[in-house]
């Protein structure tokens, strides 16, 4: 019976030391190809880029304010009385004493005439009395008399001329007119009001700034003013006077600016949203779609001859479409806008452009005026 196990059987040397020559052989082979095996070529990122300008930044306090005029009255009567004849119409131009209206003085002009009449007799008593005092045929006190009554007269043709004034109503400024309350022939009162008068020409607007802002309030601070009646129109002014008050309870301090209305667009009384710069000061700008956000880093990658450099960089104020470098770049260093996501430090990058900014009308010089 033959054994289940296998015979154990010996190469001969012979047959040993060939095999051994050729896993040698290929083992060499096989080092020396991954040796002279050419390295990779490294991808190049195609980019473009923008370079670090300086451009002018400010804190911008936003508020709401209430339009009114330079100068504002409402034209009523001093006296109760029929208006006799109206010299205007809704929203004339008036130059100051124009007459607007005039009221009935026909009693008034009577007693005017009476006064003068009085006095001329008074004149002529004074005259003849004159001589007589000086030929001893008159007293002193006769003459005294007649010179205190002269006076008088002279006194009721002054009140009567008042009077008489007070019935023409003048324009008391240069302004524009509102609408006419009343009719000729209409009683009117003190209490009745017969129109409007505006100086429109400088337009007033009262706003508020917190506290805080204080120190940097003044005189002739330019201000912005819009309007939801004119969307697509913006009025610049300056600030004319800071109230010498600070409410205690909002802690906000009352600003007036004064806003020049040639076109006379604005209106006493409107809403405008006034925007005001503080602390202007120029400061290196990129494009914002440069930085990247990392937890609560940012970073860009800066142009160095043909490779970019993750620079760790710190953002300040924001205007559309860029923002303002605190730390991180310099005036004149170059950024990438485009390809971020590909990119990595190191990186060789090919560049095909400038970056053309987001919009014309988010030029970052457009908004350092």
């Amino acid at each position: 019976m033959k054994s289940l196990y296998c015979e154990k059987r010996t190469l001969p040397l012979g047959t040993i030391y060939p095999l051994i020559l050729i896993t040698c052989a290929f083992l060499s082979f096989s080092c020396n190809t991954e040796k002279e095996a050419p390295p990779s070529t490294q991808k190049v990122i195609p980019i473009k880029i923008s370079q670090v300008i300086s451009t002018e930044f400010a804190d911008f306090v936003e508020a709401v304010g209430t339009t009114f005029a330079h100068r504002s009255a409402d034209i009523t009567s001093n006296v109760t009385e029929v208006i006799d004849s109206i010299y205007f119409t809704d929203g004339q131009a008036v130059k100051k004493g124009d007459v607007i209206v005039v009221l009935r003085s026909a009693e008034e002009n009577a007693l005017l005439e009476s006064a003068r009449t009085n006095l001329m007799e008074q004149e002529r008593e004074i005259k003849r009395l004159t001589g007589l005092v000086k030929n001893g045929a008159a007293a002193v006190s006769a003459l005294d008399a007649r010179n205190t009554q002269k006076a008088l007269a002279e006194q009721q043709i002054q009140q009567y001329q008042a009077q008489i004034s007070d019935r023409i109503i003048r324009a008391p400024f240069d302004g524009v007119l509102g609408l006419r309350n009343i009719n000729e022939g209409a009683l009117v009162s003190p209490q009745n009001l017969i129109t409007t008068i505006d100086d429109l020409n400088t337009i007033h607007v009262d706003f508020t700034v917190p506290e805080i802002y204080l120190g940097q309030l003044k005189r002739g601070l330019p201000v912005k003013a819009r309007s939801q009646a004119y969307r697509d129109e913006s009025f610049s002014g300056s600030i004319k006077e800071v109230d010498t008050r600070v409410d205690p309870t909002s802690r906000a301090v009352k600003v007036r600016a004064q806003i020049p209305n040639i076109n006379q667009m604005l209106k006493p009384g409107m809403l405008l949203y006034i925007q005001l710069a503080l602390e202007k000061a120029a400061s290196p700008t990129i494009p914002e779609r440069s930085a990247i956000q990392e937890g609560h880093k940012q970073y860009v990658f800066k142009l160095n001859k043909n490779e970019v450099e993750r620079t760790e960089i710190q953002l300040g104020r924001r205007k559309p479409g860029y923002v303002e470098v605190v730390s991180g770049l310099a005036n004149g260093d170059s950024v990438a806008t485009s390809g971020l996501q590909d990119l990595e430090s190191g990186m060789k990058v090919a560049i095909q452009g400038k970056f053309d900014g987001p919009s014309e009308t988010q030029n970052p010089e457009r908004y350092a005026e």
